[in-house]
């Protein structure tokens, strides 16, 4: 979300995608009968794809960040509702019973250190490199500064504030991937409290917004 606060926009779904993730996940593997290590990055697809949607219409409609993500917020906890009721268990009831080795991702640690600080650290690595040591960086930088410079600078803004969205429901699905292994169910409303915190999260960070 930090990405797309700094291109000027606002991102009001991640919470929605962190649930759609997680049924996602159970009902992939579950009821599709999918490995749970082929299951996982298909769900991150699906995180990275909501995200891409609301970036296509942040960019190309010119409608409020705030109002496309308050509808994606919508659409995506009701797809994720509508994905549980395929399952054969309820939305209510969610789905258990994943493998061991699932589980360790958020339970177990590694040389003593809990897994999950070991990813959070890695996506804090990966996120800094990409906005401070490359061109694409720099991209979102200017273009939440002044866009219209970024275009007439050769910049395809657009493009670049797809790409903001597109990773912002990427590291919600990270995020609906973890929570699901912590509490060891898949369960449609996951992440139906995480919006505030999320957005509060960012904004304490230190990001400034245009």
């Amino acid at each position: 979300v930090t990405f797309v606060m700094i291109t000027g926009g606002i991102d009001l779904q991640a919470g929605s995608i962190v649930g759609l993730t997680s049924i996602v996940l159970g009902l992939l593997w579950q009821d599709a009968g999918l490995n749970i290590w082929l299951a996982i990055p298909l769900s991150l697809v699906v995180g990275g794809l909501c995200g891409l949607l609301s970036g296509f219409f942040v960019a190309y409609t010119g409608v409020q960040p705030m109002v496309v993500t308050l509808g994606g917020m919508f659409l995506y906890s009701g797809l994720a509702i509508a994905v549980s009721n395929l399952s054969v268990s309820s939305a209510f009831e969610g789905i258990s019973g994943f493998p061991d080795a699932f589980i360790q991702i958020a339970n177990g640690r590694t040389f003593g250190i809990p897994n999950p600080f070991i990813i959070f650290i890695v996506l804090i690595v990966i996120a800094y490199i990409l906005l401070h040591k490359t061109k694409y960086g720099r991209y979102i930088f200017l273009v939440g500064v002044n866009r219209n410079a970024a275009e007439y600078s050769g910049i395809r803004s657009k493009k670049i504030i797809m790409s903001a969205y597109a990773l912002s429901g990427i590291a919600a699905s990270v995020a609906g991937v973890v929570l699901t292994s912590y509490l060891g169910s898949s369960r449609s409303d996951l992440g139906s409290e995480l919006t505030l915190p999320i957005i509060t999260a960012v904004v304490l960070g230190g990001t400034l917004t245009t």
